[in-house]
């Protein structure tokens, strides 16, 4: 496997198994409520993707109840992709990996407070900085990074294994 494809796979992991392990917490401090560890998890380290998943959140059709469960299922579908050198199905799991967190940082940024003006001559990157600067943003930005370096090397193997094909010229 070319180097693009291994970085794709474990981008997609990356971003896959955060979404299973922000389930996989709120799911064990149901069961544990007394933990102070699971309490932190949920409150502070996955509280972006776990507001996501509340029931009144505008992205909740999409990120529900269930979304440890499709995470946990294309995790799987990108090993097997990657095993079998499937890189059409790895694509696809990049893509949707994509969509996901793209849901999750806009319901982020739905929920997060108005930011002060900067004196910045642009005041919309300055406060994308002051917001991945926070403590959400530490759990959000590497996610956001890992779903667009997946996807940016999916399309790069694309165009990598098809431009290295010869041509064939027609029949003569």
């Amino acid at each position: 496997m070319s180097r693009l494809y291994h970085i794709q796979l474990w981008t997609n992991l990356v971003v896959l198994l955060t979404l299973v392990a922000a389930e996989a917490s709120a799911y064990m401090l149901a069961q544990l409520p007394g933990s102070m560890t699971l309490w932190y998890l949920n409150l502070e380290v996955f509280r972006p993707i776990q507001r996501a998943t509340y029931l009144h959140s505008p992205v909740h059709a999409l990120l529900g109840a269930y979304t440890g469960f499709a995470a946990l299922a294309l995790c799987i579908l990108a090993a097997w992709a990657a095993w079998k050198g499937r890189r059409l199905s790895l694509a696809i799991v990049s893509h949707v990996c994509l969509i996901m967190v793209a849901g999750f940082s806009r319901n982020w940024l739905d929920i997060h407070p108005q930011l002060p003006e900067t004196a910045s001559l642009d005041p919309q990157f300055a406060a994308v900085l002051r917001l991945a600067a926070t403590p959400d943003g530490a759990i959000m930005g590497p996610v956001c990074v890992a779903a667009i370096v997946a996807t940016i090397c999916g399309h790069l193997t694309f165009i990598l294994k098809t431009s290295s094909k010869p041509r064939s010229s027609g029949p003569a």
